[in-house]
């Protein structure tokens, strides 16, 4: 390197610069062409010079160096019919090349006509004056690109823009074509491979798409743009485990401009396809290093948060995103959602208020009068709850969310027939929604129609075999005829599928108790109440099973607690009475007993 340098310092200044050119050191190239173009100028020295201050992002710079060169080309005389000579016009395309590079783009076509007004035999100069038109949306963009490819047919990139450009329009048959004329030239050209490859994926042809994307990956396995793309169609495809391996790939190629969305699709692919919320999270927490202000991302943080049952995290997380933009509606559900799950009277009143907030700035939002109403509901108050329902399916009457909640209150308030009627026609707006299938199915259920209700939760199933609310409803209507092994797949079905599902483990629990496997249906009913510790019923079953067991001790724990929980219930009082007999707590055992018989006589 130092020879070189030598060598370099003994040259003429063009060589000089040539060197530091290729050295990479284009500050010194252009200051020796600069000085040698100050004191001995001529087209060559200028003309190097700006192909040098390109090199170097310099192009305002260029562009003026290139218009001295133009004077010293410029004919003499008057006369307008002299002939430029032909090198011009290769300064006048360079000239156009530094104005599209600064976005210039009325400027660089004047330079392209220019130059094709000098050689109109010039197809670099078509191509990039169709290209400056495209960038215009002038029409005779494709004109140019066309008489460039009429010139020289063998110019393969100006068929991949003539498919970028058609790709943009929504012509995408076209797009392909082009595509594929660009790899009858080139068949190893990965960035015609990538343009067909993306287009396809764009018209959902995923198979095929990654197809092209894989031949790109087999020419150029650095390619992260190839892998992000294929990760998309397997992602789309329904193959999540493809997607992930080639989004992990994208990460560890390190390439910071995908880097942020490649974070942001993994774990939108983890929360959506794989119910993976932790996942997810540590991926979304990455790419908030990006961009820690973008709420979009910052609610998907909290979505994360909220479904780990890290609830504090969440609303911190959900008011992060309010704080960026205070009229980002789902954010301000997000939170309110997050307070329902706390429980307290005072965080539902934090909850009512979030809700609100977003109804007195769009009355018609749906999300948040459902979430008002289920909030009512909560606290009892069932017509007000209806109210709010009603409210939501005037407004969006062809929504069967609506439809199924108001069914839900309905049959709390022991309007079966109201209830019924809601549910058939959530039913109607969406036939093959499992959702709406089984509210309709616990409806029939309450009715006390368990055939027609089972009917609808196997449609549930088959409509979407990942709804465990279908198998949790099926195994209760076979735990209520007393088929408990069946019921017991179907708990294993929906636990499988809903692994934080309480009510599932508990009763799966006393499925599991009632076929004589004890040690099973405690682990369950433990579960229950780590899912759920403030659920009477999960203490009490858990006490009947530690009695089963033997274990009187814990047993009174349990039927203690679920009386912390939900004080004077005559049942509690008198399995824990029994309990505390059995242990020969005499005196304490005749106290529940008598509290039970008076709750009982109420």
């Amino acid at each position: 390197m130092n020879h070189g340098r030598r060598s370099a310092e003994g040259a003429s200044p063009t060589q000089r610069a040539l060197v530091l050119s290729f050295l990479g050191q284009f500050d010194e190239a252009i200051r020796v062409l600069a000085e040698e173009a100050r004191f001995r100028p001529g087209k060559d020295i200028l003309f190097l010079l700006g192909k040098t201050q390109m090199k170097a992002k310099r192009f305002a710079d260029a562009a003026g160096s290139f218009q001295e060169c133009l004077e010293i080309l410029k004919p003499w005389g008057g006369d307008k019919k002299l002939v430029w000579p032909k090198e011009a016009a290769q300064v006048h395309y360079l000239i156009g090349d530094c104005h599209t590079a600064l976005q210039n783009y009325g400027e660089g076509l004047e330079s392209y006509t220019a130059a094709l007004a000098i050689d109109s035999g010039f197809a670099d100069g078509f191509y990039h004056r169709g290209l400056c038109r495209i960038l215009m949306k002038q029409a005779k963009g494709v004109q140019d690109l066309n008489q460039a490819l009429a010139i020289n047919p063998a110019m393969y990139q100006v068929y991949l823009s003539r498919a970028a450009h058609y790709a943009c329009e929504g012509r995408y048959s076209k797009a392909v074509l082009n595509c594929n004329e660009a790899l009858r030239l080139q068949p190893q050209c990965v960035r015609a491979l990538l343009y067909r490859g993306s287009i396809k994926c764009r018209i959902r042809a995923y198979g095929l798409a990654v197809d092209d994307l894989t031949r790109a990956i087999a020419v150029d396995p650095t390619c992260a743009l190839a892998y992000f793309n294929r990760a998309v169609c397997h992602g789309e495809s329904r193959q999540p485990d493809l997607a992930l391996r080639d989004y992990g790939v994208v990460l560890m190629l390190n390439d910071r401009r995908l880097r942020y969305r490649t974070l942001v699709n993994r774990g939108l692919l983890y929360l959506t396809s794989c119910s993976d919320p932790e996942n997810a999270l540590g991926d979304f927490l990455l790419a908030a290093r990006d961009r820690p202000n973008d709420e979009r991302l910052l609610h998907a943080i909290g979505t994360c948060y909220h479904r780990l049952r890290r609830l504090p995290q969440a609303v911190r997380a959900f008011s992060r995103a309010l704080d960026a933009n205070s009229n980002f509606y789902d954010a301000y559900i997000g939170r309110a959602n997050c307070y329902l799950d706390f429980g307290s009277p005072r965080s539902v009143l934090f909850a009512r208020r979030d809700y609100e907030r977003v109804l007195m700035s769009d009355p018609r939002h749906l999300a948040a009068r459902v979430n008002l109403a289920f909030s009512l509901q909560m606290d009892g108050r069932m017509r007000a709850a209806w109210d709010q329902l009603s409210a939501a399916i005037r407004f969006q009457p062809d929504s069967p969310k609506p439809w199924e909640c108001r069914a839900v209150v309905s049959l709390q308030m022991s309007n079966l027939d109201g209830a019924l009627a809601d549910a058939n026609e959530a039913v109607r707006l969406r036939p093959s929604s499992a959702e709406s299938l089984v509210t309709r199915g616990v409806v029939q259920q309450c009715a006390g129609d368990r055939v027609s209700a089972m009917r609808d939760y196997q449609k549930a199933i088959l409509a979407e075999p990942s709804f465990s609310l279908a198998y949790y409803n099926a195994a209760n209507v076979y735990l209520q005829q007393r088929q408990y092994h069946q019921a017991l797949r179907y708990y294993d079905s929906c636990i499988r599928l809903n692994p934080a599902d309480e009510g599932a483990h508990n009763n799966r629990a006393l499925t599991r108790g009632l076929l004589g496997d004890v040690d099973g249906a405690l682990a369950d009913a433990s579960r229950a109440i780590e899912l759920s510790p403030h659920m009477a019923h999960a203490f009490f079953n858990r006490g009947k099973l530690a009695v089963r067991a033997g274990n009187f001790d814990s047993a009174e724990a349990d039927f203690s607690a679920a009386l912390l929980i939900q004080p004077d219930d005559p049942v509690v009082l008198k399995s824990r009475a029994d309990c505390l007999g059995k242990l020969g707590k005499r005196q304490a055992a005749i106290e529940d007993y008598k509290r039970a018989v008076q709750l009982t006589d109420r």
